[in-house]
């Protein structure tokens, strides 16, 4: 059977390291590996969408989606622009001029 590839690779920050996670099959391994003590309903969630996917029942990019879902709630995302905070309302705003 071939390696059903995200069109994307999920990026993971582990403590000592970071992974990439460019496949269901990838995906589902992780998944089975996470401790069962921090398991929950997202993991669930996100390892039935990978199964799914691997029975031909999902597509792969949703799968993708429940997975990185996944990572991103439990904690385990890199910091990227995208998931910065805010500004704080006082700072500078950068964007076009009001014309004089």
């Amino acid at each position: 059977m071939a390696l059903q590839s995200f069109r994307m690779a999920v990026r993971l920050r582990l403590p000592d390291r970071f992974i990439e996670i460019s496949t269901v099959e990838e995906a589902v391994n992780f998944l089975e590996e996470w401790p069962e003590r921090r398991r929950g309903p997202v993991h669930r969630c996100a390892l039935r969408a990978c199964r799914a996917c691997m029975n031909g029942t999902m597509g792969t990019e949703e799968a993708r989606s429940a997975f990185a879902s996944f990572v991103r709630i439990t904690g385990l995302a890199p910091v990227t622009y995208s998931t910065r905070p805010p500004l704080p309302a006082h700072a500078p705003r950068v964007g076009r001029l009001a014309p004089h």
